[in-house]
């Protein structure tokens, strides 16, 4: 069953790439409560690091964490990255009884940084 459901989330992250275009400069507004389930991002690694079941692989100098418990896919960006250290979560929710992707993101960088990531998602 697991297997049936990483092939639809991978496919909703493979069409959903980084957009290289850049969008309106205006701040983006910030979540009032972590958004990924983790407090911090060193706690978001950790926790998967320790959970059976979740597959690590690096593309790009990024460290992927494939949870298909949760069908989420977790993109932890390079240290050398400006938004280091940032994760972007992305997950297949349900609502009124159909599938949606969900990003949140949890950017320990500056604000202007963090805004200039969230406007390339």
């Amino acid at each position: 069953m697991a297997a049936l459901r990483t092939i639809p989330l991978l496919a909703l992250v493979l069409s959903a790439p980084f957009s290289a275009h850049a969008q309106n400069a205006k701040a983006v507004p910030e979540a009032g409560a972590p958004t990924i389930g983790y407090p911090t991002v060193q706690a978001a690694l950790e926790a998967l690091r320790n959970k059976p079941g979740v597959k690590f692989r690096t593309e790009n100098g990024w460290l992927i964490a494939q949870d298909d418990d949760e069908i989420a896919v977790y993109m932890f960006v390079p240290k050398d990255h400006p938004a280091y250290p940032t994760v972007i979560k992305r997950s297949v929710v349900n609502r009124d009884g159909k599938g949606y992707m969900e990003t949140n993101v949890r950017c320990e960088a500056s604000k202007p940084t963090c805004d200039d990531l969230m406007r390339h998602l």
